[in-house]
């Protein structure tokens, strides 16, 4: 949970997680008494949903997929990379694990279901025989084929009976359900002066009234909306656009390079913008704003006469949440502001 904090991507999350499961190793002694380290092997699965766009990002290490249910239908997670097991460093040339992230979209209505080990291990029967993995798993998606349609809940419960036999492990399930109507979102792009503040404030402003926001949670909603666009607007004049380099490997080129081309220089330059994106959900609206300024905005000490310097500090004591994350095109604000009273 502390890692998930950093509101970095599911690969991120796992390598770190892989370097702190190594570093808690238990020292143990081989054959020959020396001291070495030994690892807890842990497997994980780390998903983050965005039920606006319904795209589901996900990295796994060496954990079962999660379940699919949609339509009368259970199946795996189509996952194309399953890592090394936290803690397990791969030997040879790639000792230092890359976890790979995927992305999938999630159908309206679907439920996913995420699961450990003891929801289909099986002590052996009385005859001596233990089930393979493949005869439970097919049992447990053909039982929950018929429980698409029920809330998540009964899901859950089913699945917890649905393999035969003694449980023969701990286990703990988790069922998600993606909405079933589309969500609403607004969005635009500004060019980043000055001037762009009010009509921001003045979109978001329309938009929670039209959402039926109530009056004193968008007027606050607004305000935050102000102090964060200031800061993107204030600090565009001395952020650097991300530039694209082309590496060509191999001997020089046998000609001058050169890039005076028509809108190159503009491409690279270009005016600062910034993206305002509004969403709705059922207890809460949720505000994030886009600019190409590559530097993560920290909460500084305002002095008694400073006349600016108190805007993240206003995010921090009035939003319910908020955070900031690199993007590839330089970083995104968001927070979050209830529409309900507490």
């Amino acid at each position: 949970r502390a890692f998930a904090q950093d509101d970095k991507s599911p690969a991120d999350i796992l390598a770190r997680l892989d370097e702190w499961t190594r570093i808690i190793a238990t020292p143990e002694q081989d054959d020959t008494g020396a001291e070495i380290n030994v690892p807890p092997i842990v497997t994980c699965q780390y998903l983050v949903y965005d039920a606006w766009s319904r795209q589901l990002s996900f990295a796994n290490a060496g954990h079962a997929p999660p379940l699919l249910l949609v339509d009368g239908h259970c199946v795996e997670l189509d996952i194309e990379e399953v890592g090394q097991p936290l803690g397990v460093r791969a030997k040879g040339l790639h000792a230092d694990l890359v976890y790979k992230e995927e992305t999938r979209s999630l159908p309206p209505g679907a439920a996913l279901l995420l699961y450990t080990d003891g929801l289909v291990d099986r002590r052996p029967g009385r005859d001596g025989r233990m089930p393979t993995d493949e005869e439970t798993l097919a049992v447990l998606t053909e039982k929950l084929a018929k429980m698409t349609d029920a809330d998540v809940e009964r899901i859950a419960d089913a699945a917890t009976v649905a393999v035969p036999g003694e449980i023969d492990d701990d286990m703990a399930i988790l069922v998600v359900r993606s909405a079933d109507a589309d969500l609403d979102v607004e969005e635009r792009t500004f060019p980043a002066q000055p001037i762009m503040v009010g009509e921001a404030r003045r979109m978001a402003a329309e938009a929670f009234a039209s959402w039926n926001v109530p009056e004193e949670r968008a007027e606050l909603a607004c305000l935050l909306v102000s102090e964060v666009v200031t800061n993107v607007v204030l600090h565009a004049a001395n952020a650097s656009v991300p530039r694209r380099e082309l590496v060509v490997e191999g001997p020089p080129l046998p000609f001058e390079e050169s890039w005076d081309m028509p809108g190159f220089e503009d491409e690279v330059v270009g005016e600062k913008e910034f993206q305002l994106r509004l969403r709705r959900g059922e207890e809460s609206v949720w505000v994030e704003v886009f600019d190409q300024d590559l530097r993560l905005p920290r909460i500084r000490s305002a002095g008694e006469n400073d006349e600016g310097g108190r805007g993240l500090y206003l995010v921090d004591q009035l939003a319910r949440r908020w955070g900031s994350r690199p993007t590839r095109e330089g970083k995104a604000v968001w927070f979050e502001i209830p529409t309900r009273s507490r």
